[in-house]
């Protein structure tokens, strides 16, 4: 009996273990090692981490355009990413509570964004800013530039918990630049130039609608007072 008792407890704490696993194993396409919002030790030291949490401000390694060209093969930094750009990048992502990589774009063509239209999270746009072509870039992401305290899920699956710190490895494939300020200005003229062409055209009917009617109008009656005074000029010498 004691041993049918023992069994069942033993089972049953079994299925406890298999059920907190296939949970985490639905969290961030695989084993959850620690609580949402934490940090794995080989993480703890790197001294960008360690910026990232006392600023809460997205943190990258900054090269000067020199550097880049002697570290990375094939970098051109003759085109440098900036907000409006098209930019095609790829990546990794991972969390740092985790071992794990919750996405990559390398099994699919480069992911196509526009800078500063938030077609990301604000720290992944904001660590492209200033990439040169064929650069890869390691970029850590505090939630409140990341996926904050609602995370993010996708077809009812967790994919990043509320409050978790992310770590992206991107690398430019390529950059189509954005309009110029005097590209917009045009763009700007020629959409919208029949609406000036109409301005003098409104002010003319403004003036003869308003202003011409009031002139004529001051004209009758001046002529009306000039029409009285000599009439009483005439009553009089009669």
């Amino acid at each position: 009996m004691k041993f049918f008792t023992c069994s069942l407890i033993t089972l049953f704490i079994l299925q406890i273990i298999l059920f907190s696993n296939q949970i985490n194993s639905n969290l961030l396409g695989g084993t959850s090692i620690l609580p949402a919002g934490s940090i794995l030790p080989k993480y703890e030291n790197d001294p960008l981490v360690q910026k990232m949490i006392e600023t809460n401000k997205t943190q990258y390694q900054y090269y000067t355009n020199e550097e880049k060209e002697k570290r990375y093969a094939n970098v051109d930094c003759s085109v440098v990413a900036e907000v409006g750009d098209m930019v095609f990048v790829h990546y990794y992502g991972f969390v740092l509570s985790s071992t794990n990589i919750f996405d990559s774009s390398y099994n699919t063509p480069p992911l196509k964004i526009i800078l500063g239209e938030g077609h990301m999270v604000y720290g992944f746009d904001y660590g492209v800013r200033g990439m040169c072509i064929n650069e890869t870039r390691v970029i850590y992401i505090p939630p409140n530039e990341a996926y904050g305290d609602k995370g993010f899920t996708h077809e009812g699956r967790t994919i990043i918990r509320p409050n978790d710190y992310i770590r992206f490895q991107i690398e430019l494939v390529d950059v189509i630049k954005g309009p110029t300020f005097f590209d917009k200005a045009y763009k700007f003229v020629t959409t919208y130039y029949l609406y000036f062409l109409s301005i003098p055209v409104v002010l003319y009917l403004v003036y003869m609608i308003f202003f011409k009617n009031n002139n004529k109008n001051s004209q009758l009656q001046k002529q009306k007072k000039l029409s009285k005074k000599l009439k009483k000029r005439k009553s009089k010498k009669n």
